[in-house]
Formats: C-alpha cells, structure tokens, sequence
C-alpha cells in the first residue's frame, strides 16, 4: 500500500489524535509540510480502500480474493498505472483479485507485467463483455500469452476512442 504512494513521489504516515483514532497525512518529496489525505482529491482518498484490501489479501489477514469496482475512478493515468502495480504484487502474494475496468491503462499495464514476466498467462483472466443484437449482454472469456498479447475474441476498435480523437486533433491543427 506503501508503495503505491511512493511511487507516486508521496509519503503516507498515520497520526493518532486520539485513542483509537487518526489521521492519514500525505506529504509530497522535496515538500515540508504534509495534508491531509482527504484534503488530497478523490483519486488518493478512494483509492485507499482497494489499496487496504490488496494489502490484507497478500499477508493473509483477510480475504485471499478481492473484487474491486473500476478502482481506477479519479486517478490520473500515472496513478492508474501505479495501482495495476500494486494489483500485480497482492497476485504474486498470493491473492486472487477481480478487477471490473473501463481502464485502458490497467489492461495495459496487466500486458505489461506479463511481457515483463511478472504475472504468468494462467494468473490473468479478463471478459469482453458485448452486447447481443437482442439487447442482451454476453461474457466471451480472453486470454494473454506471455507476451501480453490478446487471445481470443477482441474487437478490433476496442480502446481506439482516444487514438481516433488524436488523429482528428492533429487533422484539425494540420488544417489551422
């Protein structure tokens, strides 16, 4: 959990203002004095929970799996990555944990740590969810190699939303 912060260039300590009681601090590297973590933004506060739960599911004191809702809401993208990171190392301590995303980065960054040789093909499962002509939605199961390549049914224009709107961005800046 620690590290999630640290990576993002943060420090996170835990005051006691009373018995039974604290408050979660964060201080910026290079930066004197400290806030409040709910003085931080949506991002940092939100993320806090999953965080927690990663933690307790890799050293055993609580659920081995974890299920957690596009944890990825309110974050930067280099914050998103960062959190793929620590999602990464609860599964190689031992958790097993579904992600339910909309988050190009995380799918990414699971590629990434399998290209890498952090997770293994049989450690990372995902569904396309898509929907049927009837209205109806259907799961189709896709698989990774170990070089974090798509196996299975993908469509094509999956993610290519922001790729399509730089290409119209640098169409419209060609023709300013």
């Amino acid at each position: 959990m620690v590290g999630f912060y640290e990576r993002l260039g943060l420090s996170l300590e835990a005051t006691d203002i009373a018995p039974g009681f604290f408050r979660l601090e964060v201080t910026a590297k290079g930066q004197a004095g400290s806030v409040s973590l709910v003085d931080t933004g949506e991002g940092l506060t939100q993320v806090l929970a999953p965080l927690v739960a990663l933690a307790r599911a890799m050293t055993g004191l609580g659920p081995r799996v974890v299920a957690l809702e596009q944890p990825e809401l309110h974050l930067h993208t280099n914050a998103q990555r960062e959190l793929a990171r620590s999602i990464v190392e609860a599964v190689q301590g031992g958790a097993q944990v579904l992600v339910e995303t909309h988050s190009e980065v995380l799918l990414a960054a699971t590629q990434l740590a399998l290209a890498e040789g952090s997770l293994q093909p049989e450690q990372v499962g995902a569904y396309w969810v898509a929907r049927r002509d009837d209205g109806a939605s259907v799961a189709h199961p896709v698989t990774f190699n170990t070089r974090g390549e798509v196996r299975g049914l993908w469509p094509i224009s999956a993610f290519d939303d922001l790729l399509k709107l730089k290409n119209e961005l640098f169409e419209a800046q060609e023709r300013a």
